[in-house]
């Protein structure tokens, strides 16, 4: 994935994970081994786990967030960090710092996002590891592992979704709503066409098409956002999956 998918996809998710207030946190209760590597962590750096944010599956992993609230003491915070051994991974884009790390079997990634002085926000997550490990013993399990994953991706492939198309990343964010990143070879308005009459011959209608690229189509209870983003290697599609959406006509009125 380029650097700049990268970006996009991480401004895509945080944005929308930050941007959450209570009322829109969902009923699943998180895993009670997230809970308690989150509670360690936030008490060993001394920072406060605001609510929860997320709960759902990326990469069909169950993963946990809680936001941390508006803080002052980075300072403080950095000298805390280098003082553990869970988040040995650093990486930063601009003003914003992702920290990654492991622990017994769960992956935890520390985002922060650093305002003037010593201000700075961002949320905690852990994922259950559930990647498989093979040894170079044993070809024979890895194929048909692999075999296994691509059946099972291929049978959630949306049918206006082109053969072509690479899936990037699937973030599972409830019951009723999925986002995925997919990319394609094809120029921006050559994979906007196909797209656009793939999903007309599925029986999706388009509803709204904004000036910033992102379009809405619907198809009875369901609802589709589309985004067309041009790269270096074609186009990334970002795509969020809406089930049980009253009917749009009956909310204009």
């Amino acid at each position: 994935m380029s650097k700049r998918i990268f970006r996009n996809f991480l401004f895509f998710v945080f944005s929308f994970l930050l941007s959450m207030g209570p009322s829109e946190v969902w009923a699943i209760e998180p895993r009670e081994e997230a809970k308690l590597v989150a509670a360690e962590l936030s008490q060993h750096l001394s920072f406060k786990l605001g609510e929860k944010i997320f709960e759902g599956k990326v990469f069909s992993q169950a993963m946990s967030a809680w936001k941390i609230p508006l803080n002052h003491e980075f300072s403080s915070l950095m000298r805390e960090l280098s003082q553990q051994k869970i988040l040995t991974q650093y990486h930063s884009i601009g003003n914003l710092i992702m920290l990654t790390g492991e622990y017994e079997q769960s992956s935890v990634l520390l985002y922060l996002e650093r305002f003037n002085g010593d201000a700075y926000q961002g949320f905690l997550s852990v994922a259950n590891n559930e990647l498989q490990d093979f040894s170079t013993e044993s070809p024979a399990k890895l194929h048909r592992y692999l075999l296994d994953r691509e059946t099972a991706i291929k049978k959630q492939w949306p049918p206006w979704m082109p053969d072509s198309a690479t899936l990037l990343m699937d973030v599972k964010l409830n019951a009723e709503q999925t986002q995925y990143i997919y990319l394609d070879s094809r120029s921006l308005s050559e994979l906007k066409e196909v797209v656009s009459v793939n999903l007309k011959n599925a029986n999706w209608e388009p509803w709204l098409s904004a000036e910033s690229g992102l379009s809405t189509w619907t198809n009875g209870h369901q609802q589709l956002q589309l985004y067309f983003s041009p790269q270096a290697e074609g186009t990334a599609l970002y795509v969020l999956i809406q089930q049980n959406v009253k009917e749009l006509h009956e909310n204009s009125h």
